[in-house]
């Protein structure tokens, strides 16, 4: 999420990749969250303990498209091409991470989210929540981090990089 007066950006990336591509751009690493795939209780595959993407491949998808972030889905095709090898089949867009939990057990498609967003539906009984894993077995994982314009002047950039040095991140 880029804020207009380039203040501060969010950066949520799954393919491990930094912002260290951006001249001016610094970034600091806050902390790493599993993935989930969301399924609805009926799924043929919601009995398995963890999935990979390659098992996802052909099932209709409901993806995250917060406000802010461009209406293409050019992020969630290479993720499951690169780690899955097929294009998804997206069925739904969603901005609140709520509407995508209420479609998936509604049946709709399933989706694939950070624990973080999922943590307190593990045990709902009309959803299901499965780690997903990478081919060697280790968890598929999303980095946070925060990032700004080195040469922006603002003083709260240099008041939040001081706060992230002293206290560990926590949701």
């Amino acid at each position: 999420l880029w804020r207009k007066q380039g203040f501060w950006i969010h950066i949520l990336r799954r393919d491990g990749k930094r912002a260290q591509n951006y001249e001016d751009l610094k970034h600091r690493f806050l902390k790493r969250f599993p993935m989930m795939a969301v399924l609805y209780p009926g799924h043929a595959l919601a009995g398995e303990s963890h999935l990979m993407y390659r098992d996802l491949a052909r099932e209709d998808f409901i993806i995250m498209q917060p406000q802010g972030r461009s209406n293409d889905e050019a992020e969630e095709v290479l993720i499951c091409y690169n780690k899955g090898g097929f294009i998804p089949n997206i069925v739904a867009r969603e901005r609140e991470v709520q509407t995508v939990l209420l479609e998936v057990s509604a049946g709709f498609g399933v989706a694939i989210l950070p624990e973080y967003a999922v943590r307190h539906y593990r045990n709902a009984r009309n959803l299901v929540v499965v780690p997903l894993l990478r081919a060697d077995g280790s968890p598929e994982e999303l980095d946070f981090e925060i990032a700004w314009r080195q040469s922006n002047p603002n003083p709260a950039i240099e008041k939040l990089l001081q706060w992230v040095e002293t206290h560990e991140y926590v949701e």
